[in-house]
C-alpha cells in the first residue's frame, strides 16, 4: 500500500494467520491532554457533590467518578504496546473494544458525529467545524460475544440515549487524520457510514 500517508504504519500481524492492515496509534499529546481535562472535571464534579444533597449530589458523584475511571482507562491505554486501531480485510480491531478484529459482516451500524465549534457575537452565532472531535460509533451483532465490563455498559447506554451505535471511537486520539481513517475503513465496509450532525436543523 504505498498511499499510505507518513502517520500511518502497517502491522505486519495482528494475531496468529491475521492480515496486514492499516494500523493507527494514539496521539500521545492529545492523549495526555484527556487525562488532564477529566481529571480536572472529575475533581470538580467531586468537589461540587460535597456541597450538594439529595439528587446533584448523586448526579456530581456519578459524574466524577465515571471522569476519574476514563483517566484510570486512557492512561492504561497510553501503556498500550501496539496499535489502538488496525483496519484489515479482516476486519476492525479497535483495542478497548476487544483483543481481536470485528469481521466486517458482523458490524451492523456505523455513524460518524461530526463535530463543531460554536462561537457567539452579539446575536451572531458562528459553527466551525472541528473534525479532530469527531466520533465513530458502530454496533454488532452480538455484544455479548466481547469484553464487557460496567464502564462499558454505561458507555453504551448513554450512546444509546442519544440515539446512536453503542460503541465509540474517540477519532481525534490517532495519530492520522479523522478522513483518512474513515477512507481506510470505506475500503472494507460495504455498509453506510451515517453523518450525525449535533447543530440545530436552523443553523445548518
Amino acid at each position: 500500500m504505498q498511499n499510505l500517508t507518513p502517520t500511518w504504519r502497517l502491522a505486519a500481524s495482528t494475531g496468529p494467520g491475521h492480515t496486514m492492515g492499516a494500523a493507527f496509534s494514539m496521539h500521545r499529546g492529545r492523549a495526555w491532554l484527556g487525562v488532564l481535562v477529566c481529571s480536572a472535571f472529575g475533581v470538580i464534579c467531586l468537589a461540587s457533590a460535597l456541597g450538594a444533597s439529595g439528587l446533584w449530589q448523586m448526579f456530581g458523584l456519578a459524574f466524577g467518578v465515571v471522569c476519574l475511571a476514563l483517566v484510570v482507562n486512557i492512561a492504561r491505554w497510553l501503556l498500550h504496546k501496539g496499535p489502538y486501531l488496525v483496519v484489515s480485510a479482516e476486519g476492525l480491531l479497535y483495542a478497548p473494544f476487544a483483543d481481536r478484529p470485528v469481521p466486517w459482516n458482523e458490524i451492523t451500524a456505523m455513524t460518524r458525529i461530526l463535530a463543531f465549534g460554536r462561537s457567539q457575537f452579539l446575536n451572531k452565532t458562528t459553527w466551525t467545524r472541528a473534525p479532530r472531535s469527531d466520533q465513530l460509533n458502530f454496533d454488532v451483532g452480538d455484544l455479548t460475544a466481547y469484553p464487557n465490563s460496567i464502564l462499558r455498559q454505561i458507555s453504551r447506554g448513554l450512546q444509546r440515549l442519544g440515539g446512536l451505535p453503542p460503541i465509540s471511537i474517540q477519532l481525534g486520539v490517532f495519530d492520522a487524520e479523522p478522513d483518512a481513517i474513515v477512507a481506510e475503513i470505506k475500503k472494507y465496509w460495504t455498509g453506510l457510514i451515517a453523518e450525525f450532525d449535533p447543530r440545530p436543523i436552523s443553523r445548518r
